[in-house]
């Protein structure tokens, strides 16, 4: 959506069963840019769906529908819209499982006029950047294709043979070759060939990583599970679920981080440093060398 305003051409999609919540929503969303369609029902709303909205407005409390089921339901629809929730409700249960339900935002009875006008301008911010986001995708996904990857030569058409057979399975590949000769470039082909193209690529190089930091790195840790550990953080594993984690310099990995990389690949499970649970992912796993493992 290319404009200098960010409210230009932002259709919104309220679901609201009070005639006057509706007017009110509608008066000053439109004064602020916005175009507004009210539906009174969740039947009408969930028809309207079919022309896609950029953002949402959702009453969580309609006589012919559960507002968290809307939620549900849109969210599975359209991921990459905003939804806003109101509730004329004074419990906080209902706003709190509607931001777990993937709402960004929720509004209260009466709603205030400056709290809708900021949180319409953080939706659209949000929409923008999921805008950007998929635009980007599309850019990486076009530059990655087999068709840039110069060279005429017989082993270069043997490569991208290879690319080509094995882009839509989920084995774990190895790349070897030497410094320079593109191994991170045949990783990103094969992820953006293959059906998780939509989903993260996350890279590592094993190289540059100590071995008390690696397993770090890898699996993530817990809260206090070494002295710089002041909270949890996700490894790159759990970063690349759905996705693609290439390891590159896999040969310069600490033979300890081996065996344990050994049961991820089997079982595709893990625990975090310092951590008791097992975690499970979905990952496509990529690895590259500069050496001759054989021989190593």
């Amino acid at each position: 959506m290319a404009t200098t305003d960010p409210r230009v051409a932002v259709n919104i999609l309220y679901a609201e069963d009070d005639p006057a919540s509706g007017r009110l929503v509608k008066s000053i969303a439109s004064t602020e840019g916005y175009s507004v369609m009210v539906v009174p029902t969740g039947a009408e709303f969930l028809k309207a769906l079919d022309d896609k909205p950029d953002l949402i407005l959702l009453d969580l409390h309609l006589p012919d529908a559960s507002g968290l089921d809307l939620l549900a339901r849109s969210r599975a629809r359209y991921p990459d819209v905003p939804v806003i929730v109101a509730t004329a409700s004074n419990s906080i249960n209902d706003p709190v499982t509607a931001l777990k339900g993937g709402a960004m935002d929720y509004l209260t009875k009466p709603i205030d006029h400056q709290r809708l006008v900021v949180s319409l301008a953080n939706a659209v911010k949000i929409l923008h950047q999921q805008q950007d986001l998929t635009l980007l995708r599309s850019e990486l996904k076009e530059t990655y294709k087999l068709e840039h990857m110069i060279g005429g030569s017989p082993a270069m058409t043997h490569v991208r043979d290879l690319i080509r057979q094995v882009a839509p399975s989920d084995a774990t590949i190895l790349i070897m070759g030497e410094s320079g000769t593109g191994k991170e470039l045949v990783a990103r082909a094969l992820h953006y060939s293959s059906p998780r193209v939509g989903k993260p690529f996350v890279d590592v190089n094993c190289a540059a990583l100590s071995e008390t930091l690696i397993e770090s790195e890898l699996f993530g840790h817990e809260r206090g599970a070494f002295t710089s550990a002041i909270s949890r953080r996700r490894g790159k594993f759990e970063q690349a679920n759905g996705g693609t984690l290439f390891l590159d310099e896999i040969g310069d990995m600490p033979l300890s981080t081996q065996a344990k990389m050994l049961r991820v690949l089997q079982e595709r499970t893990f625990q975090r440093v310092g951590g008791e649970d097992k975690i499970t992912v979905n990952v496509r796993v990529i690895c590259a060398t500069n050496r001759n493992l054989e021989d190593a």
